[in-house]
């Protein structure tokens, strides 16, 4: 989950994953009338799709598994077809959101996909469903998006200790039980990570992202960055919006393009 974020430019640490152009064309052909809206509320100019993991093929295609990644290729056939399914949803919400071209998704050395050039995404996985979202960059800087399945109660006390403090926790009064107050923090604050991590650089905590109102009407929650902390480097302040469908938590952070003082 917090994998270091290379510096390296993306064409440097672009690896195979994507040289077998003509599999995954083969593939996401195939599958495109099995690609659905994402359920996640995005605001402008942000696409988002879904696709159900169990639609790939099992196996996966020996043309396929040559070209994915060494990690990958070597992992067991679920993490595959998660991997694969995820690159296929970006692919297809790229299209979506009008990239002219057929989409190469590369993968930093630490696993973070590499955007075309003017594009921002973020990938996200349940155990039956792969999500993608990716917007340009002219009007955002960094998305991030995260499912996470509602925890059960032994694991509210330690993600409230890991990501937030008390006056975190009172503002989702009246949000809920505990356990999906504390899965949609958890979920708020992963989708601020993977939106700014690439901004930042490396990894950082949690607490860097404070949640100083929520709007249960909207949807919605804002945060601000605790001064001095990495995060505060790249954004001031971001929105992330949320959702519940079934047991699963969605949220969907975006930082402004333009600098803050100027929007």
């Amino acid at each position: 989950m917090f994998g270091a974020i290379s510096s390296a430019a993306p064409e440097a640490v672009l690896n195979r994953a994507w040289n077998g152009e003509g599999a995954w064309s083969d593939l996401y052909v195939d599958l495109c009338s099995a690609f659905f809206p994402g359920p996640q509320r995005c605001p402008m100019q942000v696409s988002c799709v879904a696709l159900p993991i169990d639609v790939l093929p099992v196996p996966l295609p020996n043309v396929l598994l040559a070209v994915l990644p060494d990690d990958v290729r070597r992992s067991v056939p679920i993490r595959q077809r998660s991997f694969v399914a995820g690159r296929l949803c970006a692919r297809h919400a790229l299209a979506q959101a009008g990239h002219a071209a057929a989409a190469t998704i590369g993968r930093h050395q630490s696993g973070e996909p590499v955007w075309p050039r003017g594009w921002c995404g973020a990938i996200a996985h349940t155990a039956e469903v792969a999500y993608a979202a990716v917007a340009p960059r002219e009007r955002w800087r960094g998305i991030g998006i995260d499912a996470e399945l509602v925890v059960d109660d032994t694991l509210v006390w330690p993600i409230r200790h890991m990501c937030m403090r008390e006056p975190e926790w009172r503002l989702l009064d009246g949000c809920g039980s505990d356990e999906f107050r504390a899965t949609l923090m958890f979920s708020a604050k992963e989708s601020i990570y993977k939106a700014a991590a690439p901004l930042v650089g490396h990894f950082f905590d949690f607490m860097e992202a404070e949640l100083i109102a929520s709007d249960w009407a909207d949807r919605r929650l804002d945060f601000r960055a605790r001064p001095g902390g990495d995060l505060a480097r790249v954004v001031q302040t971001c929105s992330t919006y949320f959702g519940l469908e079934g047991a699963v938590v969605h949220s969907v952070t975006t930082l402004p393009g333009l600098p803050e003082a100027a929007s």
